[in-house]
This record gives structure tokens, C-alpha cells and sequence, in this order.
């Protein structure tokens, strides 16, 4: 446990030392679309194949600071199919909407390349979506609470390119990839 926690408060500082103060535009909203694949296969022949993330971001630039927190409200499913003996298959195609409170931490800002890391935590509705052999369909709706460590690069202040975990229960959990587009936000030098 101290071990931890003395890591931790390194990556803290060592963060904190490296992290610039933002120049940047304090709002800025970001839709972004990308894919999704599931971290973990259930077994029984099943493969995963990729989903899609599609959502929306909006960040609060702390001012003199490298911090940036805002809400996501993001949708995203994670494919699997399942293969049986006699050469059928079954499709099993989890969805996750969530809303999440995010914060993130920028480094290098207001540059051509800026980098950060940063994390999600919220509420989600999940639905498992069962397609069978015999084509029946079964829909199994839950709720929980979601995680989402995240790190990306924003370019020239219009790109942002992020993969991100999302945790929440072990069939659901997926690695996405996104592309978003960030509006509002870039250089307070921009504004003039």
C-alpha cells in the first residue's frame, strides 16, 4: 500500500512539474466518434469485432491551471459473436450509454501537440442485446456506475485523438478509440 501511494504522489509531481499553465479559451465542447472493441472474451467461441462510440464532451479550461473538467454523455457498444459446433452463430452486442463527470490533466498546452491524461467516473444504463440461432431476440437492461481512464493528443487545437478504457461490469467493458473535435477551445491568442 505504501508502495502505491508513493507512487502516486511521484507521478503527481512529476506531472505537476511537467504540466503547463493553460493560455486557452476557458469552453469548449467536443463531439467525437470512433470504435470500440471489449476488453475481455466470454469464452464459448466467441470473438469480439468492433462497436462504435459516439458522444459528446464539454470541458471547463481551469484558468493559470493545466486542469480541465467537464461531462461526457457517451454511447458505445461492444460486438461479440458467438460460433457453435455446427457452424451457426449468435450475436451478442452489448450497448452503454453513460453520463460522466471528467477531468483531465494537460501537458504542453497550447502548442501544435498537446497531450493529456485524464479520467471519467459516472452513472450508466447497460442493455445486452442477444441475437440466437433461431434469431429470437433477448434485451437485458442494468445500471451501474462507470470508470474511464483516458489519454490522448489534442492537434493544432482542432484534433484530439483519445483511447480510453471504460469499466464498469466484465462483460461490458471495452477499449475505445475516438476522434473528436473540439469547438471553442485553442489559444487565448486566437480570440483577438
Amino acid at each position: 500500500m505504501n508502495k502505491r501511494l508513493f507512487l502516486a504522489c511521484v507521478f503527481i509531481i512529476v506531472g505537476y512539474c511537467f504540466a503547463s499553465a493553460q493560455n486557452v479559451k476557458k469552453i469548449e465542447v467536443e463531439p467525437y466518434l470512433g470504435l470500440t472493441a471489449p476488453i475481455r472474451d466470454v469464452g464459448y467461441n466467441a470473438r469480439g469485432t468492433a462497436g462504435l462510440n459516439l458522444g459528446m464532451e464539454v470541458r471547463y479550461n481551469i484558468s493559470a491551471s493545466p486542469i480541465s473538467i467537464g461531462a461526457d454523455i457517451n454511447l458505445a457498444t461492444a460486438n461479440r459473436i458467438l460460433k457453435k459446433d455446427n457452424g451457426k452463430h449468435s450475436d451478442n452486442v452489448q450497448r452503454m450509454a453513460s453520463l460522466s463527470v471528467v477531468c483531465d490533466w494537460n501537458f504542453r498546452q497550447s502548442r501544435n501537440f498537446s497531450y493529456f491524461v485524464g479520467l471519467g467516473i459516472g452513472g450508466c444504463q447497460r442493455e445486452s442485446m442477444k441475437t440466437g440461432i433461431d434469431n429470437s431476440i433477448g434485451i437485458c437492461p442494468s445500471y451501474g456506475i462507470i470508470a474511464a481512464p483516458r489519454f490522448g493528443i489534442e492537434v493544432w487545437n482542432h484534433l484530439r485523438l483519445t483511447l480510453e478504457a471504460r469499466f464498469t461490469q466484465r462483460d461490458y467493458n471495452l477499449i475505445a478509440f475516438r476522434l473528436g473535435v473540439p469547438v471553442g477551445g485553442g489559444s487565448q491568442n486566437s480570440i483577438k
